[in-house]
């Protein structure tokens, strides 16, 4: 059963039983619980199922996939989510994935280290078989996820994070430290989902991003798909 609408409820549940103070569109490190409460309400319409987010999310998901219908075929699909906040996008894939004969690794990493306890909180509440690893530092992310002879088709996804940290060097350097050692796991398809009316931050991140990527000796194959401006293979020289 997809867990769309039990994830909506959770987060106004566990808002209820911290509080939250008015959305904001960046979270910063040090955010308190109740910012990312209040971040993460803030894509929920009113007091109706509707998360204009995740159904966005999932949308592109499936247009990213049907233009690479090849992919997925290891059995094994490995899903990185950087910069996860409350673990949207890791609901997302799980509920894409839901029917499908298809063994889900999922991680999510946030520079907040209240952003991933949200996600974890929330996680504790959803009734699903999948764990989500979360996590605020990138040593840890990559000691979690596999190696070796565990390999899969890998899935990387950029919610609206690189419209955040757009003048933010230091974190673009850590999100294709992150890439990198993603392309040494299997071929990654990468999904960037731009803020329409954000476009000049978004293609300043990403265009930073794709520049130290050449530097690491990783090579993004960019396409467009309509929703994304960030969209493609990315794959070692």
């Amino acid at each position: 059963m997809p867990i769309r609408d039990e994830y909506i409820n959770v987060i106004k549940e566990l808002a209820q039983l911290f509080g939250h103070t008015q959305g904001h569109y960046r979270i910063p490190e040090n955010a308190s619980i109740q910012q990312c409460l209040g971040y993460a309400l803030r894509y929920i319409s009113g007091n109706s199922t509707v998360h204009y987010r995740y159904d966005r999310y999932r949308t592109q998901l499936r247009r990213s996939l049907r233009a690479h219908n090849d992919f997925c075929r290891t059995g094994t699909v490995v899903h990185v989510d950087i910069g996860c906040g409350p673990g949207l996008f890791s609901w997302v894939v799980h509920d894409h994935f839901n029917d499908a004969d298809v063994k889900l690794q999922l991680y999510g990493y946030d520079h907040a280290t209240e952003m991933v306890r949200l996600a974890e909180l929330i996680q504790d509440e959803l009734e699903s078989t999948i764990r989500v690893r979360f996590c605020h530092e990138i040593p840890q992310l990559l000691a979690d996820l596999p190696c070796g002879s565990s390999r899969g088709d890998v899935i990387v996804t950029f919610g609206h994070v690189l419209v955040q940290l757009a003048n933010n060097q230091q974190a673009i350097e850590e999100f294709a430290i992150i890439l990198e050692h993603l392309t040494q796991i299997g071929r990654c398809l990468v999904l960037a989902v731009d803020a329409h009316s954000y476009p000049a931050p978004f293609q300043l991140s990403y265009n930073h991003l794709c520049k130290v990527l050449k530097t690491r000796h990783c090579v993004w194959e960019h396409e467009k798909v309509t929703g994304s401006n960030g969209f493609g293979l990315l794959r070692r020289k």
